[in-house]
């Protein structure tokens, strides 16, 4: 590694120091396409130890064009940190005399070129931002991810809401480890109001219940005459016992104000003064899980969204968990059916007395969405820990993101309950291609997956499979956790590198700079190679099923077949590799299947004779002997059954003489 410094010499390429980048390279950029710019690069020691270095250095040092010197920098505060420089050729130490820091440093490559630095500290990033503002420079700060590629420096995300530590404890629930007793209530009527009736505040204001918003087992919500106001009344069953009423008035000791949260602001009564519901802020637009968790329902409610939009909604959602797992508000069970989404920036929360608060349990169970140790535990009321309630946190930010999906599939098991036990979660995490699950199952899901984001795809691996790091209970990751990785895809989408991550669901894998592709002549995709069974036949994964102009009459019904193009291509392969010929009979007609007289096997019917026998079985019996007798010369004739029917078919009868006499009496003896 050589020393560059200011007396000896500028940096090569010293032309083009007067020029400036048109755009900066965007995130998924590798080395081959900087160094078709006048980019100065600086790096990190900070990186040297990474996969992602490595990578991106091998691929730099193949790709310097014939003749062209093109190093890479490292500054010389950082090269203390650096335990190997030998091992890396190309490489200058950015050196200055008195240079002891990287505004100094700045300062002195003022002017020189445009910078790029790379490093994979965060803090650091904001250093050297700092630190080029007070030398009164420009330079574009990246990150380097495990497969060598650039991403976007991401400022530290400002949180909107305080952390438990710096919120009053008169804001917090209390989270005890034992249940709070519940009353059984003697009431004076056993009717509530409906739709046109009236309901009494606690201030005795009359509320007139409108149309119906939402309802579920335990209550139903009416639009009421106020703005922005909603009435939850309760069914009567549910009022002979005290939980409600005994949970509201807990809810309405805490200060809890958040726009979206809908919240209890009052009690409401019936005309003989008893607890029959709650006033709660008004909800708007359609339910998560019906509208917005499927590919149908995002198309139909909001069609001019993009994946951007569809991430900043995630972080909304994410916004308003934090806010109530800093007070102690736990889920127990994230129903996505009680969230409400108006657009990308609104979203509101129903059903709030339905969660955990402090010792009242939350009423309603859904084994699916709960996590792997509780799926043996049954239905009766319990208490929800925090370790809990981030497993679903979890769990909903996934099925945000890749709309409506599971991260498990139920395989061969008899419910999905055991897949969840047994954690195997159904997408791949690791090396390019691979992480896909690409070479063992197409579709959909597997592009979407792709284009999340490496270190989003790394927190759901560790979360949703067996034995990595978040997924035991004690390391699962809370809801601010999730918001920093949302928030990062979001910035990410600013200026992906793949124009195809934009898409809600795209429709191939991510590509990334330096990735080898081939346009499928069917689709007009241009996927990556390995998404190609028969590369040289250019017809991706997803179009092999498709009909292909190649078919065949069947033998048996007469009727006309076309292959797909999957089932040509492999026929094709194993023609030219084994002995094989192209099917000459129907899938229908392979399928029909008869017992055999003789074995017993069940055989295609076309492959049954006559006799009710199969090709072997047939064959075996055309060898036994069917016929012995004696010729006028005294030898005895030997007929298989083979010989005797071809003798029957063609002449009526069985020969009088032996083969010996036949062939004397043709010679003329």
């Amino acid at each position: 590694m050589e020393v560059h410094d200011k007396k000896r010499q500028s940096p090569q390429n010293a032309k083009d120091r007067s020029t400036k980048a048109n755009k900066w390279p965007f995130s998924g950029t590798g080395a081959t396409d900087i160094l078709k710019t006048n980019y100065y690069v600086m790096i990190a020691a900070d990186l040297f130890a990474t996969t992602g270095f490595q990578l991106f250095y091998q691929e730099w040092i193949m790709n310097i064009p014939y003749g062209k010197e093109k190093q890479l920098f490292v500054p010389s505060m950082e090269f203390e940190s650096i335990s190997t420089p030998s091992v890396y050729h190309g490489m200058q130490i950015l050196q200055y005399d008195g240079c002891n820091d990287y505004a100094s440093l700045f300062r002195n490559i003022k002017g020189v070129g445009t910078w790029l630095f790379i490093t994979g500290n965060e803090r650091k990033m904001g250093q050297i931002i700092r630190a080029a503002k007070e030398a009164g420079t420009y330079i574009r700060v990246y990150g380097l991810d495990q497969e060598g590629k650039l991403k976007n420096y991401r400022a530290p995300i400002k949180e909107q809401h305080k952390l438990n530590s710096s919120l009053s404890d008169t804001d917090i629930f209390s989270l005890p480890n034992v249940m709070s007793p519940i009353r059984k209530l003697v009431r004076k009527t056993h009717s509530v109001p409906g739709r046109g009736d009236i309901a009494y505040t606690s201030n005795h204001q009359l509320v007139r219940l409108g149309e119906e918003f939402s309802s579920n087992p335990q209550s139903i919500t009416y639009q009421t005459e106020q703005h922005g106001v909603q009435a939850k009344i309760y069914q009567p069953s549910w009022l002979t016992i005290s939980y409600f009423e005994d949970k509201t008035k807990k809810m309405l000791g805490k200060n809890i104000q958040c726009e979206g949260i809908c919240w209890p602001t009052d009690s409401l009564y019936n005309v003989e003064g008893e607890f029959i519901g709650v006033l709660v802020p008004a909800a708007e637009g359609c339910q998560l899980k019906q509208q917005l968790m499927s590919q149908q329902g995002l198309e139909r409610n909001f069609p001019e969204w993009d994946r951007r939009s569809l991430t900043h909604l995630t972080k909304v959602i994410l916004d308003k968990i934090v806010y109530l797992q800093d007070r102690n508000v736990l889920f127990g069970l994230i129903n996505p059916s009680a969230i409400f989404v108006k657009d990308e920036n609104h979203v509101y929360f129903t059903e709030m007395d339905m969660y955990q608060i402090e010792g009242y349990p939350v009423l309603s169970h859904e084994r699916v969405l709960q996590a792997p140790e509780l799926q043996d535990v049954g239905e009766e009321m319990r208490l929800y820990s925090k370790q809990q309630d981030n497993y679903e946190i979890a769990l909903l930010v996934f099925m945000l993101l890749m709309p409506g999906k599971f991260p498990y599939n139920k395989g061969n098991n008899r419910d999905i309950s055991e897949s969840i036990k047994k954690m195997n979660f159904a997408f791949r995490y690791g090396k390019q291609g691979e992480e896909h699950g690409a070479r063992e199952s197409f579709g959909l899901w597997r592009f979407v997956w792709s284009h999340l984001g490496n270190d989003l795809k790394q927190a759901f691996y560790y979360t949703f499979q067996h034995e990595q790091a978040f997924s035991t209970p004690e390391k699962r990751r809370d809801a601010r956790f999730w918001k920093k990785k949302v928030d990062e895809l979001e910035q990410e989408l600013i200026n992906p590198y793949d124009i195809e991550s934009l898409r809600i669901f795209p429709r191939t894998f991510k590509r990334f700079n330096g990735t080898k592709t081939i346009q499928c002549t069917k689709c007009g995709i241009d996927h990556p190679v390995f998404y190609y069974k028969y590369p040289e036949k250019k017809i991706c994964n997803s179009c092999l099923g498709k009909p292909s102009q190649t078919h065949f009459v069947c033998k048996s019904c007469g009727k006309s077949f076309y292959y797909d193009f999957g089932t040509l291509f492999k026929y094709e392969r194993l023609v030219e590799t084994k002995d094989f010929h192209m099917p000459t009979h129907c899938p229908y007609c392979r399928s029909d299947k008869r017992k055999c007289l003789c074995c017993g096997k069940l055989i295609p019917a076309y492959r049954i004779d006559e006799k009710g026998m199969c090709f072997d079985c047939a064959q075996q019996a055309r060898k036994r002997i069917a016929k012995r007798y004696f010729c006028k010369c005294g030898r005895e004739i030997i007929l298989t059954q083979g010989e005797v029917d071809f003798y029957m078919r063609e002449f009526g009868r069985l020969p009088q003489r032996c083969k010996q006499c036949r062939d004397s009496r043709r010679s003329g003896y």
